[in-house]
């Protein structure tokens, strides 16, 4: 080192700092990119856990709402032809058969059964 003289060896200190900045540098930009990548992943975890959630949801707000104008155009048949709770239960079961056999819901045999039923048509 002392055959370098002062000027290189001053130069030699500096570009041995210079290269344990940047080595300190790497690590730290190594450690962001590392810490952006779980943070994406944590974003698409959520992403998907969300998307599940909000499906599963709707799925659920859906059945009671099918549940609820099912029930509603059971009643109105039952307004209409003045049958018994029990009658009601039994038309529902034979209304859900019909409707699978035809290839529908029973909420749409019912809402037709209702129309029939107002006309004054029985069975």
């Amino acid at each position: 080192m002392a055959s370098l003289g002062p000027a290189g060896v001053r130069a030699f200190g500096l570009m041995t700092t210079e290269i344990l900045t940047t080595n300190l540098q790497l690590k730290e930009t190594n450690s962001l990119i590392d810490s952006m990548g779980r943070t994406m992943i944590n974003t698409v975890k959520w992403g998907i856990a969300s998307s599940v959630m909000n499906t599963f949801t709707q799925s659920v707000q859906g059945a009671f709402q099918y549940v609820q104008s099912l029930e509603k155009s059971l009643t109105n048949i039952r307004i209409v032809t003045g049958d018994s709770t029990e009658r009601m239960a039994q038309f529902a079961e034979q209304a859900n058969r019909s409707a699978q056999a035809l290839g529908r819901s029973t909420l749409d045999y019912s809402k037709a059964s209702l129309t029939f039923y107002q006309q004054g048509l029985n069975d």
